[in-house]
């Protein structure tokens, strides 16, 4: 079993390829000094290979598995999970499903060990103070990243997204299965590739990037851009082609901006999951080339996305991006509110984005975003 360390990231990474589920069942004893390790599955209920994996481990632990995930855990699904599984006392949590799945486990490794209402810690009343117990994280999708990220997001009593940063919500391990990502269906493969490529491209336009990220981060894209259309053609044949490999650069995209932060586009995308549950990633592609374009504006970015380019094959960073909006129209992401299904005033979606600018995300953005550029954005998207 070989976990493999990164510079860049404090989780090991394990591929797994085949004998997933002995392989799975050694991850488990390996993780914990205990023969028979006590889990706490948290398990995407969509995702019946996941299942039958977290099922047959957990027969041979005695451990317990919970499908009641839901797509934007909220502060009291946290709760109810935490309060129904406290005493059974579970060495290591291990959450395998899309990034929803992923940020609930998180949240649930550290509230077992922090007592208090999950809204008191989102919100910054509470601090947490440790984490004692083992955190697993498997992807099902190809995009989030989660498994290696010190963030999660999550809903408040009002309705709206927040995310945490914690080093406590790092996972100790991620564990890779390609295999868990062959059956994604054409429209989640379109919205996690969008998520992901976002991931690559906010740290090339955020206030913490430095040279180091901005190599990794280079690479990625170019990756990504490379291999989301080839995986969205497997998911409509029915093939496996580009799989793997859209899984491992969706994680090294989670690495890099693991280091810097998101900026615009994910700030942004929060308003159109909160008001009109648009996917996550079908919001970060929504806002793609307006935040491209911002950006573009700053010379060293503009250099940063040139390369970009040259590595994929283009002339200049707005050949790329015109491929890639091509990708997205292909893919039947919206760009724009009518193609979304959303019906507004342009005055009242003024107000609504305009919120963003609080989000620490904005903050991250090389180019300030001011009222007047949200108003331009929404505009350009009428």
């Amino acid at each position: 079993m070989n976990f493999v360390e990164s510079i860049f990231s404090s989780t090991k990474i394990l591929f797994v390829k085949e004998k997933i589920i002995d392989e799975s069942f050694r991850i488990s004893l390996f993780t914990t000094k205990k023969l028979s390790p006590h889990i706490l599955f948290l398990v995407d209920p969509a995702v019946s290979m996941a299942v039958e994996l977290a099922e047959e481990i957990s027969r041979r632990t005695g451990s317990v598995v919970f499908t009641g995930i839901r797509q934007n855990p909220d502060v009291d699904l946290i709760n109810r999970i935490v309060e129904n599984y406290r005493n059974e006392n579970p060495d290591i949590i291990w959450g395998i499903g899309g990034g929803s799945t992923m940020d609930t486990a998180k949240a649930v490794a550290l509230m077992l060990d922090n007592e208090g209402d999950f809204e008191e810690f989102l919100h910054g009343a509470k601090s947490f103070k440790k984490r004692t117990r083992i955190l697993i994280a498997t992807p099902t999708t190809a995009g989030t990243g989660a498994e290696v990220t010190r963030f999660g997001v999550y809903t408040d009593r009002n309705g709206r997204k927040i995310s945490l940063a914690s080093s406590f919500l790092q996972p100790d391990y991620a564990v890779l299965i390609p295999s868990l990502t062959y059956t994604l269906p054409p429209a989640i493969t379109a919205a996690t590739a969008f998520d992901a490529l976002t991931h690559a491209l906010e740290v090339l336009w955020n206030r913490n990037s430095d040279p180091v990220t901005d190599e990794l981060a280079i690479g990625v894209a170019a990756e990504i851009t490379g291999i989301m259309e080839r995986a969205f053609d497997s998911s409509l044949s029915g093939s496996i082609d580009g799989r793997d490999e859209m899984l491992c650069a969706a994680t090294k995209a989670g690495i890099a901006f693991n280091l810097t932060g998101t900026a615009a586009i994910h700030a942004l995308s929060f308003p159109l999951s909160e008001e009109w549950h648009l996917p996550h990633g079908a919001a970060c592609a929504f806002f793609i080339e307006d935040v491209w374009k911002l950006n573009a504006g700053n010379p060293e970015v503009k250099r940063k996305l040139d390369r970009v380019a040259s590595i994929t094959g283009h002339k200049n960073s707005e050949e790329l991006l015109e491929k890639i909006l091509k990708v997205r129209s292909r893919m039947n992401l919206p760009s724009t509110f009518n193609e979304a299904g959303i019906e507004a005033e342009k005055e009242d979606l003024f107000e609504i984005f305009l919120k963003t600018l609080d989000d620490f995300k904005m903050k991250n953005n090389i180019v300030e975003v001011t009222p007047q550029v949200i108003g331009e954005i929404v505009t350009a998207k009428v």
